[in-house]
């Protein structure tokens, strides 16, 4: 993500992004269905859904804060899956 979150948005950022890791296995390549649109989901976490934007790109967002992107949630999701355990030196 190229923009500064404040301290507000960070936190919001990142219980989103910890909803997503918790109930999605993986990152949606579309937009599931269900909501007012093909375009847009229902809302799923604090007003949080999934949009295909004008590129083409599905995020997960609040029109608040920059939405979160596939590649946003795989980084994240290896990150937390490394925390906390031992590294294997063999």
């Amino acid at each position: 993500m190229n923009y500064r979150l404040s301290y507000k948005e960070t936190i919001a950022y990142t219980d989103a992004m910890e909803y997503l890791i918790n109930h999605f296995a993986e990152f949606p390549a579309k937009v599931p269905s269900g909501g007012p649109t093909t375009e847009i989901s229902v809302p799923y976490h604090k007003n949080h859904r999934f949009v295909l934007t004008t590129e083409g790109e599905v995020v997960f967002g609040d029109c608040i804060i920059p939405g979160i992107n596939a590649e946003e949630f795989n980084e994240y999701r290896r990150q937390v899956s490394y925390a906390g355990q031992e590294p294997n030196h063999g």
